[in-house]
């Protein structure tokens, strides 16, 4: 049993688990985390409950890895649900990574309603918050939403859900930030061509290609080779 008198031993397992992971050992960095998750209970101490969240999240990460998607969408489910009453923000990360990663799961399995509400649970929960990391999840969950939206014949509504994400992503700065904004913007302007809204379209990815003009990172690069491909198609080549 783990306890705070033995939180080092509980970090070595823990730190054990993500060599694995990192090493293409799933399975055994699955079984790693099983077990730090038994040993630690029902722990209440603030260290080993960020320890358990952390371990169960890799957990499902590790079963998602593994091909065993209904397992992995039950264990972040189970995550999320089990910590609802954790006062901390502190984890909100992971509970906030966690719904996308079931929304992403749900639409993988042709469960379009589930992850939908999953998507729009997150921006729910998360949406007011300006941590970055959480603005970007927030933006990653509205993008995917989109996908899913303009996928199942409702492209104007998936342009509205990027329209939604660049606002709350505000101004890109880090690279991250930039290459999700590039995203966006990139698919907003797709799925207003795809509505048959072509002079907004062409303005959309014209934006995006003065944005990032100067731009070298090879993902941005990517999404201005799709615009000018698409912009070509619309008549408004540039």
């Amino acid at each position: 049993m783990i306890d705070e008198g033995n939180m080092r031993d509980a970090r070595s397992l823990f730190d054990r688990g993500v060599a694995l992971g990192e090493d293409g050992q799933h399975e055994e960095a699955l079984s790693v985390y099983c077990q730090l998750i038994d040993d630690a209970g029902a722990a209440s101490a603030p260290t080993l409950v960020g320890l358990t969240v952390a371990a169960r999240y890799n957990a499902a990460i590790e079963l998602r890895l593994l091909g065993r998607q209904d397992d992995a969408m039950m264990a972040f489910i189970s995550l999320i649900n089990d910590f609802a009453d954790v006062p901390s923000a502190a984890y909100d990360e992971y509970f906030a990574d966690a719904r996308l990663a079931v929304g992403g799961l749900a639409w993988g399995s042709g469960q379009v309603t589930a992850a939908h509400e999953m998507y729009d649970d997150l921006v729910s929960a998360y949406g007011d918050r300006d941590e970055r990391p959480l603005r970007l999840t927030v933006a990653n969950a509205l993008a995917s939403k989109a996908t899913v939206l303009g996928e199942t014949e409702h492209p104007a509504l998936a342009a509205e859900a990027c329209a939604d994400a660049i606002e709350r992503l505000g101004p890109a700065a880090d690279r991250e930030t930039r290459d999700a904004l590039a995203n966006l913007m990139w698919s907003r302007g797709h799925w207003l061509g795809a509505a048959g809204r072509a002079d907004e379209a062409v303005e959309a990815y014209s934006t995006l290609l003065e944005t990032f003009s100067d731009d070298e990172s090879p993902w941005v690069s990517e999404r201005l080779d799709f615009a000018r491909r698409e912009l070509a198609e619309l008549g408004g080549e540039r």
